[in-house]
């Protein structure tokens, strides 16, 4: 939850959905929506 509203505060809208997604690894085709995607793993990573 805490990368939802971190990446929302920077501009980066990644929904709740796609951040579970991937972190089931289940990347999104458009580089678009898999950047923020990465973003959040990443984020949550740390």
């Amino acid at each position: 939850m805490n990368t939802f509203y971190s990446n929302r505060i920077e501009g980066h809208n990644t929904p709740l959905r796609e951040t579970e997604r991937a972190m089931a690894q289940d990347f999104d085709a458009g580089q678009d929506k898999r950047n923020l995607q990465l973003e959040a793993r990443a984020h949550m990573r740390v």
